[in-house]
This record gives structure tokens, sequence and C-alpha cells, in this order.
């Protein structure tokens, strides 16, 4: 249970509103990142609605919670700036699970797709991206005064999973135009959060670089 508002004598004089806004915001993408594998396992097979719905609330009540730190944080004096851009890491977590909201709610009840092979690769794709999600949080968890290991793209990329011969058989949407929609929604979905997520580490990267 999150407890009310913390006392400033808590934000001031325990850890700072930096501190926990860096716990606060790992929490974050690491239940972004679980509830982006659910929901793309939700749209390319049969998953329990309460599987869902567990995901998704965990990863809206931790968004709710990284606003309001983010919030308190601003009006946090420091001797030095954090050089962290919250603000791009909160727009990157929004668009994880706020746009897996809008894809559950548009393909409601959705039926396991007649392409097993374009399912296998969807779903590669959201554990990858997924895992995007987790280093971030990785990275954004400390002060990160230690160097860190780039974060690996991996072959079967986002950009050349639409080229493959599976993927074009869907697109042409000859057999089942309503579930090959589903899928591009949720392809384009991971390649914008996918996109971002890149443009989001090599910021922080670069702000750890210039410390």
């Amino acid at each position: 249970m999150v407890s009310s508002a913390p006392s400033s004598a808590f934000w001031f004089g325990h850890v700072g509103a930096t501190g926990e806004m860096r716990r606060t915001a790992k929490a974050t993408l690491d239940a972004a990142a679980n509830d982006l594998e659910s929901t793309v396992q939700s749209l390319t097979r049969q998953v329990a609605s309460s599987e869902r719905q567990d995901s998704a609330g965990v990863a809206v009540h931790l968004l709710m919670l990284a606003d309001s730190t983010y919030a308190q944080s601003r009006s946090e004096l420091r001797s030095s700036p954090d050089t962290v851009d919250w603000m791009g890491v909160l727009g990157l977590a929004q668009e994880v699970i706020r746009g897996g909201q809008v894809l559950r709610r548009t393909h409601e009840a959705a039926q396991p797709p007649p392409w097993p092979g374009v399912t296998a690769d969807l779903e590669h794709l959201g554990a990858d991206t997924a895992d995007r999600l987790r280093r971030i949080g990785g990275l954004v968890s400390t002060n990160a005064s230690a160097p860190r290991t780039a974060v690996k793209t991996t072959d079967a990329s986002e950009e050349s999973w639409i080229l493959t011969s599976a993927a074009r058989v869907m697109a042409g949407r000859q057999t089942d135009p309503s579930v090959a929609v589903r899928l591009l929604d949720v392809w384009g979905w991971l390649a914008g959060v996918s996109f971002d997520s890149r443009r989001v580490t090599d910021n922080i990267t670069r702000a750890i670089d210039s410390r």
C-alpha cells in the first residue's frame, strides 16, 4: 500500500525527492515492461482477463505515483541539478501503459491469430522491448557513477520484422483482415516504444558520460 504524501521532513531530511524519484521510476518502468508483455500476449493468444487487469492496475497505479513524485522533486532544493530527463522517462512509461490500454480496449476479446510464426515474432519483439524498459529502469535507479553497458538491439528488430515473408503475408490481410489489423497495431505500438526507448537511453547515457 502507498501511504499519503510524505512530510517535508521525509523529503528533505531522509532520502530526498530525487532519490525517491529514481526508485519510483524504476518500479514504474518494471511494471510497464510487465504490462507490455501481458498486452502483447493478450493480443496474440488468449490470456486470462484477471492477469491482464492485474498487470495494468499495478502499472497505472505506479505511473500516477511517479507523476506525483516528479512534481514533488521539482520543488526540492538541491546542490546540483538532476541530469536525468524525467519528462522523457515518464513520457515513455505513459506511452507504454496508456498505449496498452487503448490496444486492449480496441481489440477486446481477441482470438489467437492464424499465423503462429507472426505470433512468435511479435512476442519476441515484445520481450525485447520490455527488456529495454527494464534496463532503463536500472539506469535511472541510481546515480549511475559507474560505467554502464550499452543497451543492445536484437537482430529481430521492430524495423526488420515487417519485411519478413510471414509479416508480408499477414499485412496483405488476405485471410483475416481484422486480425491482421490487430497485429499491425501491436507492431506499430512496439516500434514506437522501442524507438523512444533508444532515445531515452541515449539521453541518459550522455548525461552520465558528461559527469
